[in-house]
Protein backbone atom coordinates (compact mmCIF):
# COMPACT_ATOMS: atom_id res chain seq x y z
CA UNK A 1 0.00 0.00 0.00
CA UNK A 2 1.33 4.00 -1.31
CA UNK A 3 1.94 5.72 1.94
CA UNK A 4 0.33 9.25 1.81
CA UNK A 5 2.45 12.34 1.29
CA UNK A 6 3.93 14.40 4.25
CA UNK A 7 2.62 16.96 5.36
CA UNK A 8 4.34 20.31 6.05
CA UNK A 9 4.21 21.83 9.66
CA UNK A 10 0.78 23.18 9.72
CA UNK A 11 0.59 27.33 8.97
CA UNK A 12 -2.82 28.89 9.91
CA UNK A 13 -2.09 31.21 7.84
CA UNK A 14 -0.78 29.88 4.57
CA UNK A 15 -4.92 29.63 3.24
CA UNK A 16 -5.36 33.39 3.60
CA UNK A 17 -1.82 33.85 2.02
CA UNK A 18 -2.87 31.42 -0.78
CA UNK A 19 -6.22 33.34 -1.27
CA UNK A 20 -4.86 37.34 -1.08
CA UNK A 21 -5.35 37.77 -4.83
CA UNK A 22 -8.50 37.03 -4.74
CA UNK A 23 -9.69 39.10 -2.07
CA UNK A 24 -9.34 42.71 -3.90
CA UNK A 25 -10.69 41.08 -7.29
CA UNK A 26 -13.97 42.72 -7.07
CA UNK A 27 -13.27 45.53 -5.84
CA UNK A 28 -10.42 46.00 -8.45
CA UNK A 29 -13.34 45.29 -11.03
CA UNK A 30 -15.90 47.41 -9.37
CA UNK A 31 -13.33 49.97 -9.60
CA UNK A 32 -12.10 49.46 -13.27
CA UNK A 33 -15.69 49.34 -14.90
CA UNK A 34 -17.32 52.09 -12.86
CA UNK A 35 -14.31 54.25 -13.27
CA UNK A 36 -13.76 53.81 -16.60
CA UNK A 37 -17.52 53.92 -17.36
CA UNK A 38 -17.94 57.49 -15.33
CA UNK A 39 -14.68 58.87 -17.25
CA UNK A 40 -16.16 58.10 -20.35
CA UNK A 41 -20.14 59.76 -19.47
CA UNK A 42 -17.95 63.25 -18.28
CA UNK A 43 -15.73 63.65 -21.37
CA UNK A 44 -18.54 62.80 -23.40
CA UNK A 45 -20.80 65.60 -21.46
CA UNK A 46 -17.56 67.91 -22.17
CA UNK A 47 -17.15 67.18 -25.63
CA UNK A 48 -20.58 66.39 -26.56
CA UNK A 49 -20.05 62.72 -28.04
CA UNK A 50 -23.02 61.14 -26.18
CA UNK A 51 -22.82 57.84 -25.53
CA UNK A 52 -19.32 57.09 -27.77
CA UNK A 53 -16.96 57.62 -25.20
CA UNK A 54 -18.97 56.13 -22.11
CA UNK A 55 -18.92 53.15 -24.88
CA UNK A 56 -15.58 53.25 -25.36
CA UNK A 57 -15.00 53.28 -21.67
CA UNK A 58 -16.63 50.29 -21.19
CA UNK A 59 -15.45 48.13 -23.74
CA UNK A 60 -11.79 49.16 -22.34
CA UNK A 61 -12.96 48.43 -19.02
CA UNK A 62 -14.19 44.96 -20.04
CA UNK A 63 -10.88 44.72 -22.18
CA UNK A 64 -8.81 45.43 -18.82
CA UNK A 65 -10.91 43.24 -16.92
CA UNK A 66 -10.20 40.26 -18.86
CA UNK A 67 -6.65 41.11 -18.99
CA UNK A 68 -6.87 41.22 -14.59
CA UNK A 69 -8.56 37.91 -14.73
CA UNK A 70 -6.19 36.12 -17.47
CA UNK A 71 -2.85 37.35 -15.55
CA UNK A 72 -4.97 36.18 -12.22
CA UNK A 73 -5.10 32.59 -13.60
CA UNK A 74 -1.88 32.17 -15.14
CA UNK A 75 -0.10 33.32 -11.44
CA UNK A 76 -2.38 31.00 -9.40
CA UNK A 77 -2.77 28.11 -12.25
CA UNK A 78 -0.21 25.43 -10.19
CA UNK A 79 0.39 21.28 -11.97
CA UNK A 80 -0.44 18.81 -10.29
CA UNK A 81 1.38 17.00 -8.22
CA UNK A 82 1.83 12.36 -8.72
CA UNK A 83 1.11 11.13 -5.35
CA UNK A 84 0.70 7.50 -5.94
CA UNK A 85 4.55 7.46 -7.77
CA UNK A 86 2.80 5.56 -10.51
CA UNK A 87 2.57 7.99 -13.09
CA UNK A 88 -0.76 8.94 -12.23
CA UNK A 89 -3.00 11.19 -10.72
CA UNK A 90 -5.25 10.40 -8.25
CA UNK A 91 -6.65 7.76 -5.80
CA UNK A 92 -6.66 4.70 -8.34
Amino acid sequence: MPSSPQRKSANPYRGLAEAGPYFSLGAQIAGTLAGLTLLGYWLDGRLGTRPWLMLAGIVVAFLGIGALLYRLAKQTAKPQKDYNGDGKIGLG
